[in-house]
């Protein structure tokens, strides 16, 4: 996971993708060995939150949006923010992004 997140990183890709490949990497590195396990409780509030979430990068998928951009927007800490969207969506934020960066290319050249 660091390597993926490191490749990423020297790849170029967007600032979405390279902070949540680390930080998932870090998420993963810290639940495998901390001492305390903490519990993770079923989303309610944060469908909310994921949607804001969603309508944004939806109307700003052409920029470099940031996860502390993206978290901010949804009102939730970034690994809250992580883990709801992937839980609602099935994905995590950046790798929507992309596809929603595929489908708009798709339009495109179906429109020409």
């Amino acid at each position: 996971m660091i390597l993926q997140a490191h490749r990423a990183c020297e790849d170029g890709a967007d600032s979405l993708t390279v902070e949540s490949l680390t930080l998932a990497a870090l998420t993963f590195l810290v639940r495998r060995h901390a001492d305390q396990r903490f519990s993770v409780r079923p989303l309610k509030k944060e469908l909310a939150a994921v949607k804001r979430a969603k309508d944004f990068l939806a109307e700003n998928f052409t920029q470099n949006i940031s996860l502390d951009t993206l978290s901010k927007i949804a009102y939730l800490s970034p690994f809250h923010l992580l883990r709801a969207f992937r839980q609602s969506v099935g994905l995590p934020p950046h790798e929507y992004l992309i596809n929603l960066k595929k489908s708009n290319f798709v339009q495109n050249l179906s429109a020409c």
